[in-house]
């Protein structure tokens, strides 16, 4: 049997699954499972179980925000790179083009001359 794995946060944030389990995780260590307000209070508890809801929903749009936000500069990047390559390639056949032009023109230029 092999001995238990560490348990990583880097692949499992990719999924709403792994934001809402950290969630759940980061809000397990910080509420003790006792409501702050008093006993006698009516809905204290419902009060924090919603409040310590909004607070895990801010947490997973903050996590999902970064990781998006992540994503599309990757992919920014990879499409400048590539951009940049297209732009090189246009640039190379622009000035192929304006050579095959020039010797075009040579040599239209000698055809009208042996015809005279």
């Amino acid at each position: 049997m092999s001995p238990p794995k560490k348990s990583t946060n880097a692949g499992k944030n990719k999924t709403i699954d792994g934001y809402i389990g950290n969630a759940n995780a980061g809000g397990a260590r910080t509420h003790s499972g006792h409501s702050s307000g008093p006993a006698s209070e009516p809905g204290g508890g419902a009060l924090d179980d919603k409040t310590r809801m909004f607070d895990m929903c801010q947490e997973i749009c903050k996590s999902m925000s970064v990781s998006i936000l992540e994503k599309l500069d990757e992919r920014f990047d990879a499409f400048e790179v590539k951009f940049q390559s297209v732009l090189a390639v246009q640039a190379d056949l622009q000035n192929r083009m304006a050579g095959q032009e020039l010797a075009t023109n040579a040599l239209e230029e000698r055809l009208g001359e042996l015809k005279t």
